[in-house]
């Protein structure tokens, strides 16, 4: 009798505790699920190793896209908070080597959605992020110089609209022209959408001369290439660093300062025609030659 008890209490208890430990009853999942993930990547440890900044990515069902905010937390796991809040997103938090500014990309402010470069005060004043450059093509990478005075980035440039605009011709109001509409010579023949050059109501044909003449996400490549440029702090004038028909990715700083290592394909005949990616490296001045 009391063996039998004994294994009903014991039957009882294991019932009682495979209830409690049932997980909720299943449903299939829904499309809406998708947007509740957050993505966690880039993290970047201060100079002090007391923070570590990183990004959070989320889905904006609205505009239908990727939305990433840069987050700080405490080495120990004990403190977090976020850092950015803009509609745009920010990424690529990078530390100075002094541990006061955290610098980031981001399109927030800029009329052609192109990513720039921004410094936040990370000391224990605080402030406001504050815009450093104003190019005309995303910034997709940099790297912050030992002395914390400079950056090297990494730019999309496209020769083709470097160049400055043929001035429009001023009908002359003294002299008719039989057939003439002066509110129509008085229009100009680009019109750019929103206060961005680039972005053009009545678009270019595309002009394509490359062997490599399209890619994923870039598109038609024309003669854009990825070039390096050199950003002071303090004036924040940004120096062309490689000119030419390569492109330049991945800079480096020296742990001196002195030199900057990047990788390029450079084939003699062609860069497009090969796939031979070397290191290079050059000094952190206006009209240095790589070597």
């Amino acid at each position: 009798m009391r063996t039998a008890l004994l294994a009903l209490l014991l039957a009882v208890s294991s019932f009682a505790q495979n209830a409690a430990a049932a997980p909720a009853a299943k449903r299939p999942l829904r499309l809406d699920d998708l947007y509740q993930l957050r993505t966690v990547s880039d993290p970047q440890r201060s100079p002090n190793g007391d923070w570590v900044a990183y990004t959070v990515s989320t889905v904006d069902v609205k505009k239908d896209k990727n939305v990433s905010h840069i987050w700080l937390a405490s080495w120990d796991g004990k403190q977090e908070r976020q850092l950015t809040f803009s509609d745009e997103g920010e990424s690529t938090p990078r530390w100075s080597a002094d541990g006061r500014q955290l610098a980031f990309l981001s399109p927030r402010s800029d009329a052609c959605e192109k990513s720039q470069l921004w410094l936040l005060p990370m000391g224990s004043g605080g402030g406001e992020a504050a815009a450093v450059t104003k190019f005309r093509r995303d910034i997709d990478d940099f790297a912050w110089a030992p002395d914390g005075k400079h950056l090297v980035l990494v730019v999309e440039d496209d020769p083709d609209e470097m160049k400055p605009e043929k001035p429009q011709p001023t009908p002359d109001a003294t002299k008719p022209k039989s057939g003439d509409d002066s509110t129509a010579a008085s229009t100009p023949a680009k019109e750019a959408d929103e206060g961005c050059p680039l972005k053009d109501k009545k678009p270019k044909p595309i002009e394509v001369t490359r062997y490599k003449f399209k890619e994923d996400i870039s598109g038609y490549l024309t003669r854009k290439r990825s070039h390096l440029y050199i950003v002071d702090i303090e004036t924040r004038k940004a120096e062309l660093l490689t000119p030419g028909e390569h492109d330049e990715v991945l800079p480096a700083w020296s742990p001196d300062g002195k030199w900057i290592a990047f990788v390029s394909k450079r084939h003699p005949a062609d860069p497009d025609r090969g796939d031979d990616w070397d290191v290079f490296a050059i000094e952190p001045r206006a009209g240095a030659q790589a070597k």
